[in-house]
């Protein structure tokens, strides 16, 4: 089940419809293939930063990790946006608790 025509656009349009400005955004995170160092993964990131579209790959454990790799690479929002994006509650959770 795909999304529906509607909610799809080109690369292009979608830029000129995010209205980045200086900001950056995660287009994409997948995970393509096993590394060579144990328990890591090869993940290609694709990710826009000042209106210009960037990919990079990223040897990383999981996509927590390989987020938070990108975002010491690049200018990420904060670690309550990187966890919202990854819908990983367990650490929103854990790391409001050692706020507190």
């Amino acid at each position: 089940m795909g999304l529906k025509n509607k909610y799809t656009s080109p690369k292009v349009e979608l830029l000129d419809k995010l209205k980045i400005g200086s900001e950056t955004r995660v287009l994409k995170v997948e995970l393509i293939e096993t590394s060579k160092v144990k328990n890591h993964y090869i993940y290609e990131c694709q990710y826009v930063e000042k209106k210009n579209i960037h990919q990079t790959y990223i040897i990383a454990i999981d996509i927590e990790d390989a987020m938070n790799r990108l975002s010491e690479m690049v200018k990420i929002p904060s670690a309550n946006t990187r966890h919202f994006i990854l819908g990983n509650e367990t650490l929103y959770i854990n790391e409001n608790k050692s706020d507190s």
